[in-house]
């Protein structure tokens, strides 16, 4: 999948079998919910914009998006609630209590 200009967003869990990749001018929303909200199978290209809403009763980590690899970060990130950040690994994105 990927989102050149506009918007992809997800309220639920879902899973990409091919890859995502995102440009400069995208967004990708993130409801955050139990369970990791986005499963990439393959290549995630990232940049552009993350948004999360529905940042509620977080308790240190939580899992946003897993991937089999990895290029690039997000430039912007809105909606991170107070006192976290968002933490790159070689196969996540996770929302960290700082």
């Amino acid at each position: 999948m990927k989102v050149q200009a506009g918007t992809l967003t997800t309220t639920a869990p879902v899973k990409l079998a091919k890859g995502y990749q995102q440009t400069q001018r995208g967004t990708l929303a993130l409801t955050v919910t139990r369970g990791t909200a986005l499963k990439i199978h393959g290549k995630a290209r990232l940049a552009g914009t993350l948004r999360l809403t529905h940042v509620k009763g977080l308790n240190g980590r939580h899992v946003l998006v897993t991937f089999g690899s990895r290029h690039g970060k997000f430039a912007h990130v809105q909606g991170l609630p107070k006192g976290y950040h968002v933490k790159y690994t070689a196969h996540k994105l996770e929302l960290v209590r700082r």
